[in-house]
């Protein structure tokens, strides 16, 4: 079992399908070990998955997750990873009933009701998905780095200049030598068409 969580945190799938392969086969290991090898199983799924998802093999990819889900019925990994392969494939109709029990369950995971927004906006249903972000927005600590880049992308994709500048004006207070903000500062100044402006926050990134 260490192996297995040796390969995993090295992000050796190959050689972590096959030692969990291996793992069982052989008797029952002890309630706490089985918790982890499970955790592991999920873990590779939710990656095998994504990378089938990447390659716009949206069917293999939900039969990769439901087979595991079989097993884990109520893992939240998977359906998490389940959810983002139907927005992928268009098929909203499933996703979104699938999102809103994800966030009954936890309406504090902030990463899962941005997807939920990139869901809505994928669907056609913009004045929604800008509910829900601005949600987490209220939500989301000023030096919160990751999910408000996370935030100013989206509202990015939403056409929203003004609002993907005003999430991370904070970072540049706590981060401002991270060269993520400058490059999506860059970002939001091409949209805009400031093409000048967007070269400085290049060169600064």
């Amino acid at each position: 079992l260490a192996l297995a969580q040796a390969q995993d945190g090295a992000g050796q799938d190959a050689a972590l399908a096959q030692t969990l392969a291996r793992l069982h086969a052989q008797p029952p290991l002890p309630l706490e070990q089985r918790e982890d090898l499970a955790q592991l199983d999920a873990w590779l799924a939710a990656r095998e998955a994504r990378a089938l998802d990447a390659q716009g093999r949206y069917r293999s990819a939900l039969a990769r997750l439901d087979a595991a889900l079989q097993a884990q019925p109520d893992n939240r990994r998977l359906q998490i990873a389940r959810a983002e392969v139907l927005t992928d494939d268009g098929r909203y109709g499933k996703a979104g009933p699938l999102y809103r029990q994800l966030l009954a369950d936890d309406g504090a995971d902030r990463s899962t009701r941005i997807d939920y927004a990139r869901m809505l906006r994928l669907s056609g249903d913009a004045a929604a998905a800008r509910e829900q972000l601005d949600r987490v927005q209220a939500q989301t600590p000023a030096d919160d780095l990751d999910t408000r880049l996370s935030l100013s992308r989206h509202w990015l994709a939403l056409d929203d200049a003004q609002a993907a500048r005003a999430v991370i004006a904070p970072l540049q207070l706590t981060a401002g030598d991270a060269p993520e903000v400058w490059t999506q500062l860059g970002r939001i100044e091409l949209a805009q068409r400031n093409y000048a402006l967007a070269k400085t926050d290049f060169e600064k990134a």
